[in-house]
């Protein structure tokens, strides 16, 4: 597990055991995108927090004054000044990368990928995630891309286990059993 995951993780049990102030899992991570975007979108902020420049007390003071402005929640600020005396300022860009992914998981989902020969609209990927929560019996959300070389069709990875549709894959089975011998259907 990456570091930004463990430190996202331990967020998100503060926020699910209620030790965290009110508001939802989202309400938060939409706290932590603002920063990241506000921080991301000035070049000397982000070489101050992000650089080994300034100190983990001075980053401290430079996250404390803007989640003022930004008017952040107290849980968040503590986290922040958590980020800063351990000097992993860094890895908030990447902690809010998996974020949805880590409180899912504290929730008891799974998060899944979806790989499609071409792109899948909203209505699709959202039958695709009930029909996986069905099967699994368990909250499911799938993050999506795209491969041409696919061909047509997809594939799902959720749990460890791949579920693969894809037209690319049936030519390859196909390929398999002719250069084997095997009878074909």
């Amino acid at each position: 597990m990456s570091v930004a995951k463990r430190y996202c993780r331990s967020l998100t049990e503060t926020l699910l055991t209620g030790n965290g102030a009110a508001g939802s899992m989202d309400a938060h991570r939409k706290e932590l995108e603002l920063l990241v975007t506000v921080i991301s979108s000035d070049a000397r902020l982000k070489s101050a927090l992000y650089g080994p420049a300034a100190s983990s007390r001075d980053k401290s003071a430079i996250l404390v004054e803007l989640a003022k402005q930004l008017k952040l929640t107290g849980t968040v600020v503590n986290f922040l000044r958590l980020l800063a005396r351990k000097s992993r300022v860094s890895l908030l860009p990447e902690i809010v990368q998996v974020f949805d992914e880590v409180s899912l998981e504290g929730e008891g989902g799974l998060v899944g990928q979806v790989v499609s020969a071409d792109p899948l609209d909203d209505a699709e990927l959202e039958r695709l995630s009930q029909s996986f929560t069905k099967k699994l019996g368990r909250r499911v959300k799938l993050h999506v891309s795209t491969d041409p070389a696919l061909m047509a069709g997809l594939w799902v990875r959720v749990a460890g286990v791949t579920y693969d549709g894809s037209l690319k894959a049936q030519f390859d089975r196909l390929r398999e059993r002719l250069t084997n011998g095997e009878a074909v259907r």
